[in-house]
């Protein structure tokens, strides 16, 4: 949701502006499977995801023109960033890649090709990975550890063992808080301190920068929080699974069959409920 608007990514049929009662406002013929939006919410890169390429193009949301960015390969783009440089996992670990210019330009790269990054979330103040990597000394042993990085600076500020987490189904918020699931509870871990809470059966976890979610499959119902505290719930009855993506104070939820809803974190109303259809 920006711009006092909803942009949608609907592939082949190109990027679309709707109101946010679900009217078209606008649309451009550029492929576009995903979106990685600026932080200040100003500009949004749309990503034509190939067999082992994105296509980017910059969209202005003032002007509301495109602009073809250059293409990656082998590589995937996470969905904010800080309107200059996108954050990309690729074979060789995690980069930072300018696309201001006529082409991508490397500008920063951490870990390496022997390590796996399982998980990763970013905000606009730091980005945490969930990365299986070897152990130093060889031997063919790997650990699954825990890397937070500050942002804009890029420095490494924690980096701690994430033993059997993984295979819990753990996940991470963008300043490293991890989340799983432990039989009936729900375990939310902060710099090594852990606390407890009931969860549903067969609950998992959603995340979105700085904000997580718990989904309830009994609707299903998603229970959205920042910092840990609750922020809304959203019900989306009958769908099959829903999705977040959260941009300053709004978070967007959706399920494959086009309904979205979006609500205010802050004030916990909601700023949009429609269904979107796809038009060519």
């Amino acid at each position: 949701v920006l711009d006092r608007g909803l942009l949608v990514a609907t592939g082949a049929y190109g990027l679309q502006l709707l109101t946010l009662d679900g009217r078209p406002r606008g649309r451009w013929d550029i492929a576009a499977d995903a979106l990685c939006v600026a932080d200040h919410g100003d500009r949004v890169l749309a990503i034509g995801r190939g067999e082992s390429t994105a296509e980017l193009h910059g969209f202005d949301l003032a002007t509301r023109r495109a602009r073809r960015r250059g293409v990656l390969r082998r590589a995937f783009v996470l969905d904010s960033y800080d309107g200059a440089t996108v954050t990309v996992l690729d074979p060789d670990g995690i980069a930072d890649i300018d696309v201001t210019g006529d082409e991508p330009r490397e500008l920063w790269r951490e870990l390496d090709r022997d390590t796996v990054v399982l998980k990763v979330a970013r905000s606009p103040r730091s980005m945490a990975a969930i990365v299986d990597m070897p152990l130093r000394g060889g031997g063919g042993e790997r650990s699954i550890e825990l890397w937070v990085w500050e942002l804009p600076s890029r420095r490494l500020v924690r980096r701690e063992l994430a033993e059997g987490l993984w295979e819990r189904g753990a996940v991470t918020t963008a300043t490293g808080t991890l989340l799983w699931l432990a039989g009936e509870e729900e375990v939310r871990r902060t710099d090594g301190r852990a606390a407890t809470a009931r969860a549903p059966e067969g609950a998992r976890h959603v995340v979105s920068g700085e904000v997580d979610g718990l989904v309830d499959p009994e609707g299903p119902r998603l229970t959205l929080r920042r910092d840990g505290r609750p922020g809304a719930v959203v019900e989306l009855p009958g769908a099959e699974t829903v999705r977040v993506r959260a941009h300053a104070d709004v978070a967007c939820v959706w399920a494959p069959d086009g309904r979205v809803v979006a609500v205010d974190l802050a004030t916990r109303a909601a700023v949009a409920n429609l269904t979107v259809r796809v038009s060519a």
